[in-house]
């Protein structure tokens, strides 16, 4: 099976292909990662929802998006409330940034199964760890995606 590789390469005026599915899925769930959700205009939902949060402030100690406007209005997108969920976690749990990063995942890339998402924010490094951990349905083989985003430096203590 071949797909097209990412980012996106022209050679002699041919689309390059991956042939690699491992990689492929990779480049995918990096896309999912990198994208905000509402960004692409073809599926609003596609994309990691904590992206969205770009421009507010992260609360270090609580673990969560710092409201900023002080109001107790919830911050949604897609009927999410931002200003609740905790940065580091599991998907296991509900009210975490992994849950949401999970569904993405288990939507958005069909060649992934049994798809678990956990997050760690480490405080020194403002960077936000990720590890996907499924299996591949066609092959049956363990797929394993680490990544990291980078945390404001905007950040109240």
């Amino acid at each position: 099976m071949t797909n097209i590789k990412l980012p996106l390469s022209i050679d002699k005026g041919k689309v390059e292909m991956n042939t690699d599915v491992v990689s492929s899925i990779k480049s995918n769930v990096d896309m999912i990662l990198n994208t905000r959700q509402g960004e692409c205009i073809a599926d609003s939902d596609f994309g990691f929802v904590y992206n969205n949060t770009k421009f507010e402030i992260f609360n270090e100690n609580d673990g969560v998006i710092f409201d900023s406007k002080g109001d107790g209005q919830d911050m949604s997108v897609s009927g999410v409330n931002l200003y609740t969920k905790k940065i580091s976690g599991s998907s296991r749990n509900v009210n975490t940034f992994a849950a949401d990063l999970c569904e993405a995942v288990a939507s958005y890339e069909p060649r992934l199964g049994n798809v678990k998402v956990s997050m760690s924010y480490v405080r020194l490094e403002r960077m936000i760890y990720i590890t996907v951990d499924a299996v591949i349905v066609d092959s049956g083989e363990p797929f394993l995606y680490q990544g990291k985003l980078a945390v404001a430096s905007y950040n109240k203590k």
